[in-house]
């Protein structure tokens, strides 16, 4: 019965009429006097990572393009963009071409919308504990209910064989995603 319950609440909320959720169209160029418009205020030193296993620690390994959104404002278009989901964490390239040991990350900033494709993240703080910091995929907001999706990996350890009829098994990396309802 809540499996059931839950399934129909979830098909609901993907059903919301799409005049409730965000619309960033590229002709909104206002900023709000908070934020930016230069990129390089939104950057910080990328982490690298010892890949040691199967898998990928991206949600896609491509870079796509992308822009920075404030109050249905882009402060910054243009740019080229991926999900370090692993470390959660968006990764910046000034041009597609520019090398991966220049990669530069966005600072992780409320209020700071980032929109890559046709998906738009945000980043969330928990101030009690009863959710992940982190980016936020938007699926959709309603005038009661927003439907979040974080995305996660996690890492699934290794092992040697114990015989010689079965080979060693690489330490690999899974997708661990979770949606959110949340009160709007």
């Amino acid at each position: 019965m809540n499996k059931t319950f839950s399934v129909l609440l979830v098909a609901s909320l993907l059903s919301i009429n799409p005049i409730y959720s965000q619309q960033y169209t590229e002709g909104d160029t206002d900023s709000p006097s908070k934020f930016s418009k230069n990129i390089q205020d939104y950057l910080v030193i990328s982490k690298q990572v010892n890949q040691s296993h199967k898998g990928s620690i991206y949600k896609n390994e491509d870079f796509f393009p992308g822009s920075l959104l404030s109050n249905n404002t882009i402060l910054v278009q243009d740019i080229f963009l991926r999900y370090n989901v692993f470390q959660d964490e968006f990764q910046y390239k000034g041009t597609i071409n520019t090398s991966d040991e220049n990669i530069e990350s966005i600072k992780k900033m409320p209020g700071l919308f980032i929109k890559v494709q046709d998906q738009i993240y945000t980043y969330k703080i928990s101030e009690d504990n009863s959710f992940r910091s982190g980016y936020y995929n938007i699926l959709a907001e309603g005038a009661s209910v927003d439907l979040y999706k974080k995305y996660g990996k996690k890492i699934i350890e290794g092992s040697k064989s114990i015989n010689r009829m079965t080979a060693d098994q690489a330490s690999r990396m899974i997708d661990d995603n979770t949606l959110y309802v949340v009160n709007s």
